[in-house]
């Protein structure tokens, strides 16, 4: 058998990484993969285990650790078009940043704690693909285009869904396919009154305010993996910016400023 030149190997290799490089467009392998758009302190990033305070405009990268303090909040923008909202008292770690072929971009967001929104514009919605996983605690969910909220604390680990589709999975129970608007999956599953503050929405700062809009849902079903038994509620804050778009399962509007 005819061996090949060493020469020849290299160049096969140029080849093939300039190959892989064109299937992604120049901007997008360019771009920054998560970007800091605004903070609220306290908060800080770690960053190969050096912690320093959060800035707007900081750049995210693979392996990085955002935690946020009393009171914080945390907006960080990802490259194709999605945001990422982090509540007080949280830790988001980043992974897995980064594009595949055919535009797809991908991450791994695991929220150890803390409150936590996923959510994607309308025009990321029709021109992007993205492969994210997003792990709050011991849920893992694995979404595509969609609008989530997640939250973790010492009674439970829990996974709503606003709009879109997810698949849930426990590793006690089996893999489950979300698509109805305010579903949850909550770890335990126990009967209990559950009340969500606005833990996502910014808070007045620096003498300015904001006005926060807040929709009260009442849902009814199973508890797990579906609608919550009346009249058990959840709170939910709505997204930035506020909007008031009704729907079947709203109750009642409730707003402060």
């Amino acid at each position: 058998m005819k061996k090949l030149s060493p020469r020849f190997l290299l160049a096969a290799c140029l080849l093939l990484c300039g190959t892989l490089a064109q299937a992604v467009p120049t901007g997008e392998r360019d771009r920054a993969f998560a970007v800091v758009d605004s903070v609220q302190m306290p908060a800080w990033v770690e960053h190969n285990g050096v912690r320093q305070p959060l800035e707007p405009g900081k750049v995210l990268q693979n392996r990085d650790r955002v935690i946020t303090g009393a009171d914080a909040r945390v907006l960080i923008q990802l490259a194709e078009g999605s945001a990422v909202k982090l509540g007080e008292n949280a830790q988001l770690d980043l992974n897995a940043l980064g594009w595949r072929e055919n535009r797809v971009f991908t991450a791994a967001l695991d929220v150890a704690r803390g409150a936590f929104r996923f959510t994607t514009d309308v025009f990321a919605k029709l021109q992007q693909r993205r492969a994210v996983n997003v792990r709050i605690a011991t849920i893992t969910a694995g979404i595509r285009g969609t609008d989530l909220w997640g939250s973790s604390d010492a009674e439970r680990d829990l996974v709503c869904l606003l709009e879109g589709r997810i698949t849930v999975w426990h590793p006690e129970d089996e893999v489950r396919e979300m698509s109805e608007a305010l579903s949850f999956y909550v770890v335990p599953s126990e009967r209990r009154r559950i009340r969500w503050a606005a833990s996502t929405l910014s808070r007045s700062a620096n003498g300015r305010r904001r006005r926060r809009c807040k929709r009260i849902a009442a849902m009814s079903g199973a508890v797990v993996s579906g609608r919550l038994n009346w009249p058990l509620w959840m709170e939910k804050p709505m997204p930035w910016p506020c909007t008031t778009a009704s729907g079947p399962q709203v109750t009642r509007w409730a707003s402060s400023r």
